[in-house]
């Protein structure tokens, strides 16, 4: 998938990690010139420095190819405007991040805009889930609430020493992260076993709740 990243903080720098390490195209949008190459130093990275209102910085990203337009800056005025542009020179979804809580389904609706990312619910691996895989993004967790995030202890749980692949969760349920003992996120893989010491987070629809509970114990 190919992905255009607008901004540069600590969120989006995680996100931008997560998907190339997934293989995926990224392109990214900064206008502060200390951010943006810091950002194509330390992650290898194509990036745009402009202004994301700019419609030619939008077409230099080639935001019409993009797969999703991830919209992450700090200023929600900056993010609306950066997403109705995109829209207009023919991106094929966009998430915005919006701190305001008075944004509603309707209006957002009526801009186009496809995914709302409210930073209270946020961290970098749980945006890459709903962003690269359709099922999560039905969801639409951030602007409808159909969806819950959950947190276990793996001692406390029937999955401590299973490997993430072997887990039989419920549809539309997904392990998104783990936590060391020290604290330390861990992005998980198939492959990855959920140690003992492991806090695992969970997000799974709300009415999956029931037999995600029943298996992780």
């Amino acid at each position: 998938m190919y992905f255009v990243v607008v901004g540069g903080n600590k969120l989006a720098q995680f996100l931008i990690k997560i998907l190339l390490e997934e293989d995926h195209k990224v392109v990214v949008i900064e206008k502060d010139e200390a951010a943006a190459k810091k950002i194509a130093e330390e992650l290898d990275v194509v990036v745009i420095i402009d202004n994301p209102t700019n419609p030619k910085t939008l077409l230099d990203a080639d935001v019409g190819s993009a797969d999703y337009l991830v919209v992450l800056t700090d200023s929600d005025d900056t993010n609306l405007v950066t997403a109705l542009l995109a829209k207009e020179h023919g991106a094929k979804k966009v998430a915005v991040k919006l701190s305001k809580i008075y944004y509603n389904d309707e209006n957002i609706s009526k801009l186009g805009i496809d995914l709302i990312l409210h930073p209270e619910a946020m961290m970098a691996s749980y945006t890459a889930e709903l962003l690269t895989k359709p099922t999560l993004i039905d969801l639409a967790f951030f602007t409808k609430g159909d969806a819950e995030i959950l947190e276990y202890f793996a001692d406390e749980s029937n999955v401590a020493g299973k490997e993430i692949k072997n887990i039989k969760l419920p549809d539309n349920a997904t392990i998104f992260a783990l936590y060391d003992p020290k604290g330390k996120l861990i992005i998980p893989k198939p492959n990855t076993i959920i140690k003992k010491g492991y806090r695992v987070m969970v997000l799974a629809e709300t009415e999956s709740i029931k037999t995600l509970k029943k298996v992780i114990g």
